[in-house]
């Protein structure tokens, strides 16, 4: 049974690598030599989309990860009862979870570093 599903997904997705440039070309086809696609990202400048990305994907979901962990950490000291080895289990599971926290806050910041140092090595704006 999960043999015979993953064929069918498999299937799928070769179908559509094999099927993608008949629909690309149908696109250029359509306006001649002067088609051109759009950006589906909203910018072709690579920083303006690191920042986005990082804003409105990492951030947002980082945030309620970061939430639900540290709700199950507390479940974890409560469940525990003075069993050493669930005690330490939930202090390290809480310990990680203020890792993730800082790492979380601390993208932004990451990511202009690497917008940075990305800009300084190519020389000036970045374009995708």
């Amino acid at each position: 049974m999960k043999r015979k599903i993953l064929f069918n997904i498999l299937a799928i997705i070769i179908l559509t690598l094999v099927l993608s440039p008949f629909f690309i070309s149908s696109v250029f086809a359509q306006g001649g030599s002067e088609a051109k696609l759009e950006s589906p990202l909203g910018t072709d400048d690579i920083k303006i989309l690191l920042v986005t990305i990082i804003d409105n994907v990492v951030i947002k979901i980082g945030t309620i990860v970061a939430v639900m962990f540290l709700i199950y950490s507390g479940y974890l000291f409560v469940e525990a009862r003075g069993n050493e080895s669930k005690v330490t289990k939930a202090r390290e599971t809480f310990t990680w979870t203020i890792v993730g926290i800082a790492v979380l806050l601390g993208a932004k910041a990451i990511a202009m570093i690497v917008t940075k140092t990305i800009e300084s090595v190519s020389g000036g704006s970045i374009h995708l």
